[in-house]
């Protein structure tokens, strides 16, 4: 898993050893925050096939814009 927050050098081992991450530490952050840290994710990775999983999302418009594998949240259970 990669919070926000983490060094990006922890995201790059991450890449290089796994095709599936989680994303986390984004609840509590604004929607254009959350957007763009994971777009970068997104971005950083789009030539290696890597897909995410993300952690407490959900914000429709974060959601949407990218190509998520899969998402959850806690709430949605409330």
């Amino acid at each position: 898993m990669f919070h926000t927050g983490s060094p990006w050098s922890a995201f790059d081992e991450l890449i290089e050893r796994y095709p599936y991450i989680a994303l986390g530490g984004m609840v509590g952050t604004s929607e254009a925050q959350a957007l763009r840290w994971a777009a970068t994710c997104f971005k950083r990775t789009e030539k290696l096939g890597t897909v995410y999983h993300g952690f407490g999302q959900t914000r429709r418009n974060v959601i949407e814009s990218l190509p998520w594998y899969s998402v959850d949240s806690s709430s949605w259970g409330k």
